[in-house]
């Protein structure tokens, strides 16, 4: 830089007026208005990266009420994609909730036209015959992931008197029931008493509407469907799945979204094959799999029998076995585990009675229908083994869950306890590299294992510690990471994605303190290692950016925005040196003033030019 006293203002450079103009004007962009994120900017992974973050930003601050605040993170998003569907829909929900309706009308026009919502489903009677047809609403089975606090969700009643409106437009001449038989023998007198002469199963495994800041509105449907005949089963047990983004609010979501299950289950699954069947309603005697399979609650059941007696057998009270698996046939006499188990179970007490002494008093088999045995040594350690196995087993699958669902903090101990050590990847390979930059001591690397011995997930620790400081993912499953995750302070704090698989990440996302908030990213077009673009942010708005535009690897183009995303000040190094020579400051979009900050750097250019 040159010192204070030898700088100038531009009428103070000794060249000629007009000379000095036209050379100012050749560094600097042809265009005065502010060069803010525009499409085509960025490449196309940076795009999406910069919108994602973006609706991120918006929904958080939405959830703290700072809709303002939200409403420039989503400009920021459209400057850049003008066509991002996301964007504008939750602009609009944005401006609703600031009252300013007419200007949200305009975006969820623009979202219509982009992506036009899905029609209405109709209310018309299917084209198939539904007399005779019997419709089974079976109650809602347990739910193994229900969802979280935010998701509306009505009772199971609520579900089915749904799923029968619908019905009652869609196959108009069918019965509805709701039954869940306890055995076989009642199934098949329910099926006979309606004389049906085919019956579809529908129950309801989820149905909720809920909000995420990665997705926004969201609403979930799983219908768990089935079909048949007398004479057998014509569609076996499956799950249809709907899943839609920006449903419509309040009471309305939930019927929105079973309503579109339903039709995917009458238009895109052969259940309705069982409809179009011409069976008479004693043409068959319902067969015990067709009537399981329509009515779940029985195998349920049964397995609880058939679990209960395999356990009884584990600790050598045979005799409750024996009637546990009784029990099991009695709800479905066609069962073959059950019968295979309850001829074990008898077989084994035959020959526990031939080898009982006979005349010894107190026999636990024949007080207490127990028989009791040990185990030698030898098979007692084998059973510890088997055990043990199956105990890290499972651990590895939690884990496994754990990992996959958690990026922003690193896997809790009992996660990082089944991940198994790994050879290190040699140089050049991204992994190992990174994470010697984020410690000075040896790293060693531990990978989460699949069942068949794939490596799902990396992570590098400093050799002895248990808190890993940098996570490796292949999300392309072509053999090669490409996603790197840093942590630190027990938080992310980093994220490299390699997007066009050259073996080293081209973009660089630095994240604020709490794991969440962008604080800069960085783009490296021409795997030089350094980056051509470097975003940097401010409360998650972006507040600078810094650019290389002659391609000679050197930053010398630097900008800062406004709340509004327009450009302040520009500042261009004109001859890489570190300081800025040329600086423009705007204001509403329009130069205010442009001052040459270093007139040598001028001089020079008019010399070379010479």
């Amino acid at each position: 830089m040159t010192p204070p006293g030898e700088r100038g203002s531009l009428a103070a450079v000794r060249v000629p007026p007009i000379l000095l103009l036209a050379l100012v004007c050749a560094a600097l962009p042809a265009s005065a208005a502010p060069e803010t994120a525009s499409p085509g900017a960025f490449p196309d992974r940076g795009v999406e990266l910069f919108v994602q973050r973006r609706l991120v930003d918006a929904r958080t601050f939405r959830e703290q009420g700072r809709l303002e605040a939200a409403e420039r993170a989503l400009q920021r998003a459209l400057a850049v994609a003008p066509d991002a569907v996301e964007a504008h829909r939750l602009m609009a929900r944005v401006l609703e909730e600031q009252g300013r309706r007419g200007d949200a009308a305009r975006h969820w026009t623009r979202a219509d036209e982009i992506d036009p919502p899905p029609p209405p489903p109709p209310d018309a009677a299917l084209p198939v015959p539904s007399e005779g047809l019997a419709i089974v609403l079976v109650e809602p089975g347990a739910r193994r992931d229900a969802p979280d606090a935010r998701a509306r969700r009505p009772a199971p009643d609520t579900e089915l008197d749904i799923l029968r409106k619908r019905l009652a437009t869609r196959l108009p001449w069918a019965v509805v029931v709701r039954a869940d038989p306890g055995s076989v023998a009642a199934a098949r007198e329910t099926l006979r008493g309606h004389k049906a002469r085919a019956a579809i199963s529908l129950r309801t495994d989820r149905g909720f509407c809920g909000y995420s800041r990665k997705d926004g509105e969201f609403a979930v449907a799983w219908l768990r469907v089935a079909s048949a005949t007398p004479t057998g089963l014509v569609a076996a047990p499956s799950t249809v799945h709907e899943v839609r983004t920006n449903p419509p609010g309040g009471d309305a979501c939930v019927p929105w979204v079973m309503a579109r299950a339903l039709e995917k289950v009458l238009l895109e699954t052969d259940v309705l094959d069982a409809a179009r069947a011409r069976h008479e309603p004693d043409s068959g005697e319902w067969p015990s799999p067709a009537l399981r399979a329509l009515f779940p609650g029985i195998g349920r059941r049964v397995t609880l029998h058939l679990e209960r007696g395999r356990a009884q057998l584990a600790t050598g009270r045979i005799a409750h076995a024996a009637e546990s698996f009784r029990s099991a046939l009695a709800l479905d006499p066609e069962d073959g585990d059950a019968r295979a188990y309850l001829k074990e179970a008898e077989d084994t007490i035959e020959i526990a009675r031939a080898l009982t002494p006979d005349g010894v008093p107190g026999s636990s088999l024949q007080e207490h229908g127990v028989l009791e045995f040990t185990l030698t040594p030898a098979e007692r350690a084998i059973a510890e083994a088997l055990l043990e196995q199956e105990r890290r087993r499972r651990d590895e699958l939690l884990a496994a869950l754990v990992i996959a669902e958690v990026e922003e903090r690193p896997p809790p101990p009992e996660a990082v306890a089944t991940l198994r050590p790994t050879r290190l990847q040699p140089h050049p390979a991204p992994g190992p590299r990174l994470a010697r930059e984020r410690t000075e001591g040896a790293i060693e690397a531990r990978s989460l294992i699949s069942e068949d011995g794939a490596i799902l997930t990396v992570y590098y620790f400093t050799a002895g510690s248990d808190e890993p400081i940098l996570r490796e993912e292949d999300t392309t499953g072509d053999g090669k990471a490409d996603r790197w995750i840093g942590y630190e302070g027990g938080v992310r704090r980093d994220l490299w994605e390699d997007r066009v698989g050259r073996q080293y990440p081209d973009i660089h996302v630095r994240f604020a303190p709490d794991g969440a908030s962008v604080e800069s990213i960085s783009v490296d077009d021409d795997d030089d290692t350094r980056p051509e673009r470097v975003f940097r942010y401010a409360d998650g708005m972006l507040a600078s950016e810094a650019r290389d535009t002659d391609g000679d690897d050197v930053l010398d183009r630097f900008e800062s925005f406004d709340e509004e995303g327009r450009v302040v000040t520009r500042e261009d190094d004109l001859n890489a040196d570190g300081h800025p020579d040329v600086r423009t400051r705007y204001r509403n979009g329009r130069i205010v003033s442009r001052e040459i900050e270093d007139p040598a750097v001028v001089e020079s250019l008019l010399r070379g030019g010479e």
